[in-house]
């Protein structure tokens, strides 16, 4: 935090690296069913452990005054590959998604009550979501399949 004379200015964050998710062979009586393998950086659409991007990343840059309160956020969730064998163009690489979102809220007093009001955009530049040869066509892990979207809000206080 950095406290200036109009406000307050915070920053943040958090990455995760995932170095390596091995996973073993599956043997049942003797006889090897599934070969083991290494998860990260893969969808593992029809394997645990899910998809596993090698990178996630979020930040924030804020500002805040008593009344008004501004937040900045970046989301990255680096690309995975599709294992399976049957995929061949389509999903076979997801893409990675970054995805930029605005907040603000306003605090101010009407008639001996407490209101707050909230605005924000969700996907400011309207990332597509990583592709993936599944139902929805995208991967939900990786990806937000709303696009940009809008929210308005009122709180109150009594």
């Amino acid at each position: 935090d950095y406290d200036a004379s109009f406000g307050t200015i915070s920053a943040g964050g958090n990455a995760s690296w995932t170095l390596e998710y091995k996973v073993d062979d599956f043997i049942l009586n003797g006889v090897t069913l599934t070969e083991g393998y290494d998860a990260v950086g893969f969808g593992n659409y029809f394997r645990d452990p899910n998809t596993l991007p090698e990178w996630r990343a979020n930040g924030y840059l804020n500002f805040a005054t008593d009344a008004l309160n501004l937040r900045y956020t970046v989301t990255f969730i680096d690309s995975v590959t599709d294992e399976r064998p049957e995929v061949t163009d389509f999903g076979k690489e997801s893409g990675t998604f970054v995805q930029h979102d605005f907040f603000a809220t306003y605090n101010f007093e009407v008639a001996s009550s407490e209101l707050q009001l909230q605005a924000g955009v969700k996907n400011i530049f309207d990332e597509d979501p990583g592709e993936a040869l599944l139902p929805v066509s995208y991967n939900p892990f990786i990806g937000n399949g709303l696009g940009r979207n809008y929210q308005v809000g009122l709180r109150a206080r009594f």
